[in-house]
């Protein structure tokens, strides 16, 4: 029984050598090709984030947290330059921090959305509902949060019933 001649093994060898090559290297192109969309992609929004500012206007803090549905209702604005969305409230009472809870546009009556955001400049009264759970006690302090994770702003001025 004869085997193949080593010239021949050579070439067999070498163009396996080459095939698994090509495979590695299109996988390899196709992982970084994502991954740089991906770090692009953060990279855009932390940068578009840096232009965004929110503010609690302080004295307007109400929140009630005696009856069945418990809510907070405070003014908020958009004190930067860029859209924001997803606004969410945390609220501290001195033990646990319960949320986020969505913030909803009292005029509107809906959540700021990317397609409904907190225009640059607008100031908007809104609700927090924070049902089902029930706050016992004071809110030490809430906290509101958007999109861009730096953009938050935090108030220690919370008149609780």
């Amino acid at each position: 029984m004869k085997g193949i001649s080593p010239f021949i093994a050579v070439i067999l060898l070498i163009a396996m050598t080459v095939s698994v090559g090509i495979i590695v290297s299109i996988w390899w192109t196709g992982l970084i090709q994502k991954q740089a969309g991906i770090i692009e992609e953060e990279s855009v929004t932390k940068l578009k984030c840096t232009h965004g500012g929110i503010l609690i206007w302080d004295e307007t803090v109400k929140c009630n947290f005696a009856g069945a549905t418990d809510s907070l209702n405070f003014t908020v604005e958009n004190t930067g330059t860029i859209d924001l969305y997803n606004l969410k409230v945390q609220i501290f009472n001195g033990s646990a921090i319960y949320g986020p809870y969505d913030v909803i546009d009292i005029l509107k009556g809906s959540v700021f959305t990317s397609t409904f955001p907190l225009k640059p400049g607008w100031k908007r009264s809104v609700e927090v509902n924070i049902t089902p759970e029930n706050i016992a006690g004071n809110a030490e302090w809430i906290n509101i949060i958007t999109q861009c994770p730096d953009v938050e702003d935090k108030t220690y001025n919370v008149a609780c019933s």
